[in-house]
This record gives structure tokens, C-alpha cells and sequence, in this order.
């Protein structure tokens, strides 16, 4: 596990891994400390990243990349209570449809489906060109997720308020890490594409790669045990479980409200939705963010000749 842990130096810039990479390695390893040096190894390699630019390091430029960091590190919990707040509100126009047989998310928290996602989506993109554009951000590919990830993984570790993001804590991180590992590849394939001028190509990339991994992460909280019992259909037991052959539809049907039209499948549905809470909403809108960053800072690029990100 502790070997595991040395992966996050390589969030460092390569001048300062060649440097002290061993170094910071070994401290990780041998640690009797490890998740606290961990959180401190990660903090420094992002504000690090965040920095870095080609020009000499100034004082005024530390405090730039040290604030830009503390507002990556805030915006998921900032989609957290928009969805939470949002809920009472949506409420009233939740059952209104519902009358109407139209579904659209849980009955029990509206906020977490698509009629809040998608206001709030509009804010995340909003805010991620915003940051993208300012260009202040080097490997924002990289960088973005990696902080997004940090500050929800940190979130779902407080006990009580984490439960928001899942009711098993462990199955939220480790979900989150997936997540944030899987849009990490698809920053780079996203940016990579839009730099060479295939703009059409990388949105087909961001949308459809996004999506897979949302319904990745929403998947692995489920099958590393997240307050869910799992069974293979058919089942005949008198305790509700969510099946397994409806895996690929669990994230999109936790967010549209329309699940597949099989017996008894809403059930399922309604006990995921109780488990996972808010964290494929949250997923959903980072992802919106941090797509909208990285085309933004890409935009930049192509139009200047800096090459910072």
C-alpha cells in the first residue's frame, strides 16, 4: 500500500521530481505518518504544478498558483451544497412531473438528478472557461482532476456531512480516485485532439469518454461494498439488491430517472440512489468543469504562443 502511495510524486514538475524524487519517495515509504505526509506531498506537488510557468518563480506568482489551487480545492464542495440547497426547490417541480409520468431523478432528492445537474452544469462550465481562459493552469490535464479528486476524497472522510458524497466513506474515495484517474486520461486525449486543430474529434472524446467514466466510478463505489448488496438476478431473497447485468446503466439511470423497463428494476434504482447520494452528481459536474477548462486552455494556446499548459 505504501508503494502505492509513492504515485503522487509524479504530480510534480519533472525538474523537481528528478531532483528530489527519491527522496520524496523514500519519505512516503518509510513514513510513520503516511497519510498525513501524503496530503502534504500532494499539496505541494499541486501548488507546484499550478506554478509552474516559464518564467522565473516570484513570490507574486507562488501566491497566484496557491490561490488557484485553494479554488480547485473548494469547487467540489461548492457543487455540493449548490445540489444540496437546490433540492427543496427542485422538490415541488419533482412531483409536478412526476404527475405528469414524467421521471426525472430520485423522488428523494431531486437535486441530485438531472434537474439539478443540469443548472448547475451550466454554472460548472461557466466557471471552468472562466479559469481555463485566464491561462494560469499548467497541465490542467493533469492538475484539475487531481485536485477535484483530493478535495472530494477529503470531503467524503469527514464523518457525518461526508455521507453526502456516499453512505460508505471508503467506497467514495475509492470511487473518486477512479474517477479522477480516468479523467485524467481523458484531459490529455481531449487536449491533445483540440491541439491539433480536431476540435469535433474531441468533443466526441470528452462527451463519450465522460461518460464511460462516470459510469465507471458510479460501478466501482457499488463493487467495493458501498452500503449495497449485490446479487446476480434472479434473486428471491427478502432483502433488496441491486443486480449486477444493470452495471452500465447504473449512472445514467441514477441521473435521468428512467431505468430499464424490467420488473422490479425501480427498487434497485431507489436503493442506489439512497447509497451513492450526491456523488455521481458531483462527478458529473467536475467533469463538466474540467472538460470546459481544458478546451478553454487549449483555445488559448492555439491563439497565442504560450505553452505553458
Amino acid at each position: 500500500m505504501r508503494q502505492w502511495l509513492v504515485g503522487v510524486v509524479g504530480l510534480y514538475p519533472r525538474t523537481i521530481r528528478e531532483l528530489y524524487g527519491e527522496e520524496t519517495s523514500d519519505l512516503l515509504v518509510n513514513s510513520p505518518t503516511p497519510v498525513r505526509d501524503l496530503a502534504d506531498v500532494a499539496w505541494c506537488a499541486l501548488r507546484d504544478r499550478i506554478s509552474q510557468q516559464t518564467e522565473p518563480m516570484t513570490m507574486l506568482r507562488a501566491r497566484a498558483g496557491a490561490l488557484t489551487l485553494a479554488k480547485l480545492l473548494l469547487i467540489p464542495l461548492g457543487f455540493a451544497i449548490t445540489l444540496v440547497a437546490l433540492t427543496p426547490v427542485l422538490g415541488p417541480m419533482q412531483f409536478t412531473l412526476e404527475g405528469l409520468g414524467i421521471s426525472l431523478g430520485q423522488p428523494e432528492s431531486p437535486g441530485y438528478g438531472i434537474l439539478g445537474v443540469l443548472p448547475v452544469g451550466l454554472l460548472a462550465w461557466w466557471l471552468g472557461r472562466r479559469l481555463g481562459q485566464a491561462g494560469t493552469i499548467a497541465a490542467g490535464w493533469a492538475l484539475v482532476p487531481a485536485a477535484l479528486a483530493l478535495s472530494m476524497i477529503a470531503m467524503a472522510g469527514v464523518p457525518g456531512p461526508g455521507m453526502i458524497l456516499g453512505e460508505t466513506g471508503s467506497s467514495s474515495m475509492l470511487a473518486t480516485l477512479c474517477w479522477g484517474v480516468g479523467l485524467a486520461a481523458l484531459g490529455l486525449l481531449v487536449r491533445n485532439l483540440m491541439h491539433r486543430n480536431r476540435v469535433a474529434a474531441g468533443w466526441t472524446a470528452g462527451i463519450g469518454g465522460g461518460l464511460l467514466v462516470l459510469t465507471l466510478s458510479t460501478a466501482t463505489y457499488v463493487f467495493s461494498g458501498g452500503a449495497i448488496s449485490l446479487a446476480l438476478p434472479p434473486d428471491f431473497s427478502a432483502v433488496p439488491v441491486v443486480s449486477r447485468e444493470h452495471a452500465p446503466y447504473w449512472y445514467l439511470g441514477l441521473i435521468s430517472g428512467i431505468y430499464p423497463d424490467d420488473a422490479g428494476v425501480s427498487g434497485d434504482f431507489i436503493m442506489l440512489s439512497d447509497a451513492v447520494k450526491a456523488l455521481p452528481a458531483v462527478h458529473t459536474l467536475c467533469t463538466i468543469f474540467t472538460l470546459a477548462l481544458i478546451a478553454a486552455a487549449t483555445g488559448s494556446i492555439c491563439r497565442t504562443p504560450r505553452e505553458s499548459h
